[in-house]
C-alpha cells in the first residue's frame, strides 16, 4: 500500500509518468512497465526523465517488451521537450546493457555515481 500511495502521488504531481505493458492474448496480463521521473538540470538548462524503474516479467523477455517500453519514454521525452533521458544500471546487469547501448543510450565513462542514503 505504501509503495502504491507514493506512485499515486507522483503521478497526481506529475513527477513521474509509468508506461505498463501488457499481453493482449492472455486477458491483458500485465508483463512489464517503466517508471519515469521528470527532473531537470540547470547544467544543461532544461527537463530531463529519469528512467528509474524497467521490469519485464521473465517469461516474455527477450521479446521486445522492454525496447517497446522504453520507446514509450523516449517519445515521453520528446512530447515534453526534455533534452536527456538518464537512467542507471547495476554494473552486472549483463543482460540490459546491450539493449540500452542498442538504442543509443552512451555508457558515462566521465561522473562517478555517489549515494548518500539518510
Amino acid at each position: 500500500d505504501r509503495y502504491k500511495q507514493y506512485l499515486q502521488e507522483r503521478i497526481k504531481n506529475k513527477e513521474a509518468t509509468i508506461f505498463m505493458a501488457y499481453d493482449n492474448d492472455n486477458d491483458n496480463k500485465p508483463i512489464g512497465f517503466v517508471l519515469n521521473y521528470h527532473s531537470f538540470s540547470s547544467v544543461i538548462l532544461g527537463k530531463i526523465i529519469v528512467l528509474n524503474d524497467l521490469f519485464v516479467v521473465s517469461a516474455y523477455r527477450k521479446k521486445g517488451v522492454a525496447n517497446k517500453l522504453i520507446d514509450c519514454t523516449i517519445n515521453l521525452a520528446k512530447e515534453i521537450g526534455a533534452l536527456r533521458i538518464d537512467l542507471k544500471t547495476a554494473k552486472d546487469n549483463f543482460t540490459a546493457q546491450p539493449l540500452y547501448e542498442k538504442i543509443g543510450f552512451i555508457k558515462d565513462t566521465i561522473f562517478f555515481s555517489y549515494n548518500l542514503n539518510l
